[in-house]
């Protein structure tokens, strides 16, 4: 039996933002997401949806309603990627876990 590669993008994420917030982005194999986001006074959004991966970006696309969140991602090595949300300044977003 042949054995499947996980794409490189697979996996735990994390992010320390400059206003005090840690993001938590979790990217399965299967396509779905969870964003987890928790600013500096610890209260905590979190939502589900599926993603896409292509072309140098990352869209996440909420499971209630359809909203859409997109970027541009560069890979850094096989731990780290650079997440540049439309609008906003790029985030290394660094692997917590190994497969």
């Amino acid at each position: 039996t042949a054995q499947v590669q996980t794409p490189a993008h697979v996996g735990n994420w994390t992010a320390s933002l400059g206003n005090g917030a840690n993001v938590r982005l979790v990217l399965q194999a299967d396509g779905s997401f969870s964003w987890s986001a928790t600013n500096k006074a610890g209260n905590a959004s979190t939502f589900q949806g599926s993603y896409t991966v292509g072309n140098g970006s990352l869209t996440l696309t909420r499971g209630t309603d359809n909203q859409r969140l997109a970027g541009s991602m560069t890979t850094s090595g096989s731990n780290a990627f650079n997440l540049k949300l439309t609008g906003k300044p790029s985030k290394p977003m660094v692997r917590t876990c190994a497969l």
